[in-house]
């Protein structure tokens, strides 16, 4: 499995405005746009190719599993433990 970094995605912190306006935001893994967003509370996002994630109120992306909005384990995670 190819890293975040190798795939040309951006792990790091998102800016204010990608937290609260989705269409700013780009995917943590591929750096795609964002395709749409859940209305829900999360705010889920999608990119064309799959990749599903939110942001917490400080910026940091966590990928989801798109299945109820649960969060992918800690351990698969990629690039945030560091």
């Amino acid at each position: 499995m190819a890293l975040p970094f190798q795939l040309g995605g951006d792990m790091k912190k998102a800016t204010h405005e990608q937290v609260y306006h989705y269409w700013l935001d780009t995917c943590p893994i591929c750096g795609g746009e964002v395709t749409d967003a859940c209305r829900c509370m999360r705010n889920e996002r999608h990119c064309k190719k799959g990749h599903q994630w939110r942001r917490l109120e400080d910026g940091t992306p966590v990928l989801t599993t798109g299945h109820g909005h649960q969060d992918l384990p800690s351990e698969e995670q990629i690039g945030f433990l560091e």
